[in-house]
């Protein structure tokens, strides 16, 4: 079976459904092509190239789980709104993921097992749900100021530097005060545009700016 064979979509290409050939190497998803499905990459130790079109709207859960190759992943240019749990999960030697600007929302253990350090989500996400970067290797995070939803636990992490771009909302004025409070550790008041907090608390130094940063 040739390796153009081996690859599935849906009758009218619209949902790519997989590969029965676990060994490839690289994938190159038709233009017009709108969803990936669950799973649908899952355990391609192999694969090392995933090459998404625009038309791109949704990857399934676990999709790419357990691509242990898989050292980079550009979403830019697809019209993704939301990351399912897992998506990326166990993807070992990930370190690099482009997001789009289309992303709204995050969901749990989306880069668990991964070798990610640093996150940059994009300005129209919105809402990161529970257990986010449980069991990643988040080092830091750069949010941007259109958040208005953080579930309990979505930054568990050993140590996690959290960066607000933009102006300081309610919602990660909370958050920050809620990781803060479960270590009894008072947050200095500051007007500034940016705030870092080390979640080691070995040291808090929250008062921080790095114009530099865009998103």
């Amino acid at each position: 079976m040739s390796r153009e064979n081996s690859l599935k979509y849906s009758n009218n290409y619209n949902v790519w459904l997989g590969t029965i050939d676990k060994s490839i190497k690289e994938v190159v998803i038709k233009e017009g092509c709108k969803r990936i499905e669950i799973e649908s990459f899952s355990r391609c130790l192999s694969l090392e190239k995933v090459y998404l079109p625009s038309t791109i709207e949704s990857i399934g859960m676990f999709a790419f789980n357990e691509c242990k190759n898989l050292k980079e992943i550009n979403l830019e240019n697809t019209k993704i709104k939301v990351l399912y749990p897992g998506v990326f999960q166990n993807c070992k030697n990930l370190e690099k993921i482009y997001l789009p600007d289309t992303l709204e929302e995050v969901d749990r253990t989306i880069f668990a097992n991964t070798k990610i350090e640093e996150l940059i989500l994009p300005k129209n996400t919105k809402k990161i749900k529970d257990y986010f970067l449980k069991e990643s290797n988040v080092k830091k995070i750069i949010l941007p100021d259109n958040v208005c939803e953080i579930n309990n636990h979505a930054f568990d992490s050993d140590m996690l530097q959290i960066i607000i771009h933009g102006k300081q909302n309610d919602v990660i004025m909370n958050m920050l005060e809620k990781l803060a409070s479960e270590k009894n550790i008072k947050l200095a008041e500051s007007d500034l545009d940016f705030l870092i907090l080390n979640k080691s608390f070995k040291e808090i130094n929250n008062i921080y700016k790095e114009k530099e940063v865009e998103i």
